[in-house]
């Protein structure tokens, strides 16, 4: 994913966090850019790796699936490669409870949750009919 890549919300909610002080290319642990967004069922969306400045929303807005929030980048430890890295939680951090699996409607076919270490190409957002 080149930097500066859009990234849209991948359900409605609140932005609860975000985060955007580190330069792409500061690797460490810790230093990486991110939004946050909180669900209407309690649970956390992180969108993590992106771009110094990099957040397109604040904190408290209302966000719909499908809206930009941010531009990839390749901040944290990402091991040299930009990336997005989205994970889904019932509270802010993973390492307190862990994650919760997701299945995308936009990339290949994945029923059982994504697999770890491989990469999914996300096709353009289409608005499905309500």
């Amino acid at each position: 994913m080149p930097i500066g890549s859009t990234v849209t919300a991948a359900r409605a909610g609140v932005v609860a966090e975000t985060r955007i002080q580190f330069h792409d290319g500061q690797h460490r642990e810790g230093e990486s850019n991110w939004v946050k967004i909180r669900h209407v069922d309690g649970t956390i969306a992180a969108y993590s790796h992106l771009t110094q400045h990099g957040v397109l929303v604040k904190i408290g807005d209302h966000v719909v699936a499908g809206q930009p929030i941010g531009l990839s980048g390749n901040s944290g430890n990402t091991g040299g490669l930009p990336h997005l890295h989205f994970h889904l939680c019932p509270c802010s951090e993973p390492v307190d409870c862990g994650t919760l699996p997701v299945t995308f409607r936009n990339t290949d076919p994945n029923p059982d949750g994504l697999q770890p270490r491989r990469d999914y190409l996300a096709l353009p957002y289409i608005r499905e009919a309500a």
